[in-house]
């Protein structure tokens, strides 16, 4: 009956005519499994029509109520009526009800079994013009601060999306001081794809109200049929999403990655605050279902529930935080839309399929060496987080110069190989940091230079060592004292000498609580310039929160002095930087130790023009966001890709930098100096990193523990640093401090070990 309702339906007269009378689209459901071929042989569709999706899927029938049919066929006429087909235009086919399953159904149809897949056959592309991505509309979740991520974003996969029909915009939260920020981007006004959602700051604590403020945004201004809603930090393929998209439902549709069951953290970065548990949890202490916050695909309607929802005047603090949860819980309960689970999306070039995201939730818990290697031999996806700025340029420098094989056909994708590549890193040093077989200040083996190295295609240039070296005069050189013991003493002698033998500007910061100055100076000597700080002076330039979380542990004005004399000339009374026309200063603190000459060292770096050079840096501190520590969460400017960190006992930076910080810090916004201040420079076209060769430079610099000038004698290396060094009697008053420090880590190896006694790990 099918095969005789279409003859008698769609057989045209010759020629065609110009364009069919009745509905501009249809849903075709039949029986018969020669329907297809009905379609094409006996009718006029491939004059008049387009086929915008066809599947034999027996789970994409679930997605129908009362559905029973093994074959659906969606139709968009487009070449007889003008004007007619599918699209984000104001003449445009109304979107066919599909409903997905209520909220609470049982959602096991929507999951593979082996190697099953949601959406087994999906779109290969649409005839014609039609671009693939065409009605589909990116929503990129940005930190105000991220302008290099932005830049890497828009050189790499979002021209890719763009080219294939898409439309996006960057989303930023523009509270008060934010314009000084999004002045850093070189933004062209034809393009203008930046939001600045006004009044809003952006905070990890208040993602779920810049969610809700950017579905309203999208509700009043776009016209798009899908919405996806991306972080970042995410690196999707655009290929895979150009086949996946156009086959979903245009209608409540909330899809991605599906977390089922899921309890909260104990710890760390995603720990429940109490107040939220009892309306968020089950009786089993579990999470609702949910998808990914990281990348998730709307309807239109959905967006619109989540727009509704939105409250401008809300206190943003009173809202979940994890917004992943708090969007599922919105359209669960105001529209009865449950997540649909795509994380088998396409048969794929990997032996066992594309799924949907390769993320370090995704292997982090799994111990065997391989995990990530064969995952990426087994599997391709569709995108891939956390990825670093760096990282996705990299990767997009390999998709395009992708190896082919004998016959012209592509290899394996490169920004698969690279993303993998970096992930196997990851999890490899994750794994030696948590069994006790890789420490985090163990130099030589985390050292990675080319991290911090950006290309053109990022708005940034390579910097080259400069030709000729600047006058030593546009350095400072400051030792930081915070007392007059036996290491601080023998470093104020060096300082000395230094200052008769170099044309370095050498000073020496110091605390007027702790250091009198008569004694400081008769051991410094009048060649080298005194400079007091004081906690109460430099609390006074910042906000309180910028300031206590910025100077660190105890509160120390040494941090706080550095960037207000490399930054205000007026917060120094004119004895500023830039009165004094330095570009560039070193700052070592009293516990630090070099077995040589300081401006033999200082000499080696005057033609390197980096903003921050430093014997210790990690692009991801190994461990976040699963170990807490409060200051991380103080830092507004941290993400799951980059989430840099140094240790900057001895370090030099620009007086660019400095400023920057300075900006940052009178924004009100706070963060440990050791993340703060890398982070910043990541984050900023044009800003470099420079790490000190460990194997030429550094022998013992870390945090803990400290070692006396005996046992740096007893390991002398010369022209090394060595970092923490103290006197006996430091060390002795410390002890209780240093073997808190010493239990909490075997603690920590205690019951990692229990972990992976319970676990399936070998």
């Amino acid at each position: 009956s099918g095969g005789k309702w279409l003859r008698q339906f769609f057989v045209a007269p010759r020629p065609p005519p110009k364009c069919l009378s009745g509905p501009r689209g249809f849903l075709f459901a039949s029986e018969s499994s020669d329907a297809g071929r009905l379609l094409y042989e006996n009718t006029v569709l491939p004059q008049c029509f387009r086929i915008f999706g066809i599947s034999v899927n027996p789970a994409l029938l679930n997605l129908m109520r009362g559905a029973s049919a093994p074959l659906l066929v969606l139709l968009a006429s487009s070449l007889c009526c003008d004007g007619a087909r599918l699209g984000t235009g104001a003449r445009t086919t109304r979107d066919l009800p599909i409903p997905i399953h209520p909220a609470g159904q049982n959602q096991a149809a929507l999951r593979p079994e082996g190697r099953e897949k949601v959406l087994r056959q999906s779109v290969e592309g649409i005839a014609g013009d039609e671009l693939p991505l065409e009605g589909v509309f990116f929503a990129v979740m940005s930190y105000p601060i991220n302008v290099r991520g932005r830049n890497a974003i828009r050189a790499t996969w979002m021209r890719d999306m763009v080219a294939l029909g898409a439309h996006y915009k960057f989303f930023l939260g523009a509270d008060d001081r934010v314009n000084q920020f999004v002045a850093w981007e070189d933004v062209d006004k034809a393009r203008d794809d930046v939001v600045l959602l006004e009044g809003l700051r952006d905070s990890h604590f208040h993602l779920s109200f810049k969610t809700g403020a950017t579905a309203q945004w999208i509700h009043e201004h776009v016209n798009a049929s899908y919405i996806i809603k991306i972080d970042e930090d995410v690196l999707p393929v655009a290929q895979h999403l150009a086949q996946v998209v156009p086959g979903l439902p245009r209608a409540r549709l909330y899809a991605g990655q599906l977390v089922s069951g899921e309890s909260p953290p104990k710890n760390g970065k995603y720990m429940l605050p109490k107040e939220f548990r009892e309306a968020v949890l089950d009786e089993n202490g579990n999470y609702p279902d949910y998808v990914r916050g990281n990348l998730y695909i709307l309807s239109a309607d959905t967006v619109a529930t989540l727009a509704s929802q939105h409250d401008p005047r809300a206190d943003p603090l009173t809202l979940l935080p994890f917004e992943d949860i708090h969007v599922a819980m919105v359209l669960r309960g105001k529209a009865e839309v449950a997540p649909t689970d795509l994380s088998w999306a396409l048969p794929g070039s990997g032996d066992g399929g594309t799924q949907f995201l390769l993320s370090r939730r995704r292997y982090r818990d799994i111990c065997a060496h391989d995990a990530v290697p064969s995952l990426c031999a087994n599997y391709d996806f569709m995108a891939y987080h956390p990825v670093s700025p760096w990282l996705m340029l990299r990767a997009s420098a390999a998709a395009a110069a992708t190896e082919k094989d004998g016959q012209g056909k592509q290899l394996r994708n490169g920004v698969h190989n690279t993303a993998c590549k970096y992930f196997d890193l990851d999890h490899s040093r994750f794994w030696r940091e948590r069994n006790q077989t890789l420490e985090y200040y163990e130099l030589k083996q985390w050292y990675e230079p080319e991290r911090v190295v950006f290309g053109d295609a990022a708005g940034d240039s390579n910097r080259q060592q400069l030709k000729t070296a600047p006058p030593e005069s546009s350095t400072a050189v400051f030792l930081v004292l915070a007392d007059l013991g036996e290491v601080t003493r023998l470093n104020v002698r060096k300082w000395r000498a230094m200052a008769k033998r170099s044309e370095f500007a050498a000073k020496i910061l110091y605390d007027v609580a702790a250091v009198d100055r008569d004694a400081l100076r008769e051991l410094a000597g009048n060649a080298v310039q005194l400079i007091s700080m004081s906690m109460k002076e430099q609390a006074a330039i910042y906000p309180n929160a910028s300031y206590m979380s910025f100077s660190g542990l105890y509160g120390a004005p040494a941090k706080p002095a550095e960037i207000t004399w490399m930054a205000s000339e007026g917060a120094t009374k004119g004895r500023g930087a830039e009165a004094q026309g330095i570009e560039h200063a070193w700052f070592v603190e009293s516990d630090v130790f070099f077995s040589g000459r300081y401006e033999t060292l200082f000499r080696k770096y005057l033609r390197e023009p980096a903003d921050l050079v430093s014997p210790h840096f990690a692009a991801n501190a190994p461990g976040y966001p699963d170990t807490f520590w409060h200051f991380w969460a103080d830092c507004e400017l941290a993400s799951g890709s980059v989430h840099a960190h140094s240790l900057i006992s001895l370090h030099r930076i620009s007086r660019a930098l400095a400023r920057d910080v300075y900006a940052y810090l009178q924004s009100g916004r706070g963060g440990h100096h050791e993340y703060v201040v890398p982070q910043l420079c990541i984050m900023k076209p044009g800003c470099a990193i420079h790490q000190l060769n460990p194997h030429e430079n550094t022998y013992y610099y870390r945090y803990r523990p400290a070692h006396n000038l005996e046992w740096v004698r007893e390991n002398w290396v010369a022209d090394r640093i060595y970092h923490p060094v103290k006197s006996q009697a430091q060390i002795d008053e410390q002890t209780p401090t240093v073997e808190q420090h010493k239990a909490s880590a075997m603690r920590r190896a205690e019951q990692w070990q229990k972990r992976l006694a319970e676990s399936e790990c070998k």
